[in-house]
């Protein structure tokens, strides 16, 4: 398997875990996948966390999914950041 694509599973299933998602059924090629679960403020707030600490702590991961090997936490926490409001799920009303 390829090593950008085992951490992008990992992080998605992560992600999918945080809503009760089953990441084996979701279609991530089909256009608005994020619109079919929700998540509050705090559970995307937390994802970030782990996501940070996940590629804070695997120089791979952070390579393959930054294209840095950067160990700033800043930086890689910005960047998650970004992650979560790009591809995370929407946010509850």
């Amino acid at each position: 398997m390829e090593i950008r694509y085992k951490h992008l599973k990992n992080i998605m299933k992560e992600m999918c875990s945080r809503v009760g998602a089953d990441y084996d059924t979701i279609n991530f090629s089909e256009p608005g996948w994020f619109d079919k679960y929700e998540w509050t403020k705090q559970e995307h707030d937390d994802f970030v966390d782990w996501l940070s600490d996940y590629l804070i702590k695997n120089k791979e991961a952070r390579i393959s999914i930054l294209n840095t090997d950067s160990p700033s936490k800043k930086l890689i926490t910005n960047s998650c950041k970004l992650f979560g409001l790009n591809y995370g799920w929407k946010f509850k009303e």
